[in-house]
């Protein structure tokens, strides 16, 4: 997307507050950085994923924050997942078994 058809796209109307026509350029301007970051995503996951081994090498504290920050993670996980589930599932299980009277319900 050239800067050409970012302008083009963005044709403020009169009524248009500057805030909004702000808010709609960072979002073309965040789209089009995101699209060519997306190329090059892999090589910067390798890149990092290699220097976050090398860092927790050299340094045991790096390893130990992050060790400890994915325990605390799994912990919270642990906890909130049943409630998440129940409240993404249950009201998917009452349309079914209410959808399906003759067969579900007794």
């Amino acid at each position: 997307m050239n800067e050409q058809n970012v302008h083009s796209i963005i044709q403020p109307h009169p009524s248009t507050s500057p805030i909004l026509l702000g808010i709609k350029r960072a979002s073309l301007a965040y789209r089009h950085f995101s699209e060519r970051l997306e190329k090059f995503l892999p090589i910067f996951t390798v890149i990092s994923f290699m220097a976050g081994i090398g860092l927790s090498i050299l340094s045991t504290r790096v390893g130990t924050v992050v060790t400890d920050g994915m325990s605390t993670f799994v912990d919270l996980y642990g906890y909130f997942a049943p409630f998440a589930i129940f409240i993404i599932l249950a009201p998917s299980l009452a349309r079914i078994i209410e959808a399906g009277r003759g067969r579900f319900a007794s």
